[in-house]
């Protein structure tokens, strides 16, 4: 059986943040910062958008960044997801 695992690309994680997308249970939001890592728990009262900005002016802008269905995340380095997220911020 071929099953097709949705994964989180550029355009989906973009759609993400103008929309307002909350976290469902089957994904995920990690940030990888050099000496440790924050996960957005799903049951975040935030939106992704929002919880991403809030860790962002609180511990900076970490390497990496891992979103998507736990199975399969798709990692962004830092200079694709801050590529996104100032382009959600001018929208």
């Amino acid at each position: 059986m071929n099953s097709r695992r949705p994964q989180a690309t550029e355009s989906h994680f973009l759609e993400w943040l103008r929309n307002g997308t909350y976290l469902s249970n089957q994904s995920q939001v990690l940030l990888m910062y050099g000496s440790f890592q924050m996960e957005m728990p799903s049951n975040s009262s935030a939106s992704i958008a929002q919880w991403l900005r809030q860790v962002i002016a609180a511990h900076g802008v970490p390497s990496l960044m891992r979103i998507g269905p736990r199975s399969r995340p798709r990692v962004f380095r830092k200079d694709e997801f801050m590529q996104v997220l100032h382009s959600t911020a001018a929208a």
